[in-house]
């Protein structure tokens, strides 16, 4: 447990490095990070940001899939990041999967982005290299279960509390200003995707449906 908390705040430095970078190249280059007129986000929820990256690239290695919904081991797989980013949420995924070398059962792993579930919904009925998707909280009020392809070895995970008992196999929620995440056990099994021990024991984790 100590070393998972200490991989974890690794994990969180790094990713204020990165985002400080970003930060003075969008300065320099005079880009906007709200990407058009909308607000800025808080310290708060760029610290949400840092620790919901940091769970989804420590459950590459504590989720096990089934051989056959995999690619070949010399392909790669794909983690598509779903909404408007304010937060920058793919940019810091990605940089903490490379940080990590990260990969899923030996493949390789990309990061990829679209704005919204009519996009993602497409991408993930053609693209079965696409084995986990992030749906940002700003498509929550878009998410319907019933009209996304949920395949065998696909993981969906919600950002925030408006997806908690929305049919997600995993979903982030603030309980007294601390970040929990939801692992929905029986919708994992449904999807032939398993969850170690090590993952179900940490304290920010909690399950449903076991």
């Amino acid at each position: 447990m100590a070393v998972l908390k200490k991989n974890l705040e690794r994990l969180s430095h790094c990713l204020g490095t990165v985002f400080f970078a970003i930060t003075v190249l969008s300065n320099i280059t005079g880009l906007s990070l709200k990407g058009n007129d909308a607000m800025k986000p808080t310290r708060a929820e760029l610290r949400m940001v840092n620790l919901e990256t940091a769970i989804v690239v420590r459950s590459m290695d504590n989720l096990s899939w089934q051989t056959e919904n995999l690619p070949p081991v010399t392909d790669h797989v794909v983690i598509l990041v779903v909404g408007y980013d304010n937060c920058l949420f793919r940019e810091r995924l990605a940089y903490l999967a490379e940080e990590s070398n990260a990969t899923i059962q030996g493949r390789s792993v990309r990061i990829e982005s679209c704005r919204t579930l009519e996009e993602a919904s497409k991408s993930v009925f053609e693209e079965k290299r696409i084995i986990f998707v992030v749906l940002l909280d700003s498509v929550s009020h878009q998410w319907d279960m019933h009209g996304f392809p949920m395949r065998k070895g696909l993981v969906v995970f919600g950002q925030g509390n408006s997806y908690l008992r929305r049919g997600l196999t995993m979903s982030s929620i603030i309980r007294n200003n601390r970040l929990k995440v939801s692992v929905n056990l029986s919708k994992l099994k449904r999807v032939n995707v398993q969850a170690s021990d090590h993952l179900l024991s940490t304290s920010q984790i909690f399950t449903q449906g076991r």
